[in-house]
């Protein structure tokens, strides 16, 4: 639309909008963020059990795939760990990442990290 130098499109009107579930409608939203990934989560019935924030989208992208992690019970409870201890789940995510990179080409091993850190190990991320 910018090619026909459209600059504002206006909507007026005088009814108003009803929710039909309002309860669903309640989504953590990071201020004027137009994608609203923010939730809050409860994992149960498993060895990452937790209620936490989380995991948006790029704590699911740094925690999850740069790690090699595909279980989201595991990135949610290294993104509630990172809630709880206030650290940032992206630099998380990234420096984890690293370090699995580091160990599996031998320039840091169990002895600097305390474990073996191999990618898609999200043991060894909560670790």
């Amino acid at each position: 639309m910018g090619s026909k130098n459209l600059k504002a499109v206006a909507v007026k009107g005088s009814g108003s909008i009803t929710v039909a579930d309002k309860e669903a409608f309640r989504n953590k939203v990071c201020f004027l963020c137009p994608i609203g990934c923010g939730m809050v989560i409860k994992i149960k019935k498993t060895k990452y059990e937790c209620m936490s924030e989380g995991p948006e989208y790029e704590n699911d992208w740094f925690l999850g795939d740069c790690c090699g992690i595909d279980n989201l019970d595991g990135i949610a409870k290294v993104n509630y760990l990172c809630n709880l201890l206030g650290i940032d789940p992206i630099s998380t995510g990234v420096t984890i990442a690293c370090a699995m990179e580091l160990f599996e080409k031998g320039i840091i091993s169990n002895r600097e990290v305390g474990c073996s850190l191999l990618f898609g190990d999200e043991d060894a991320m909560i670790w």
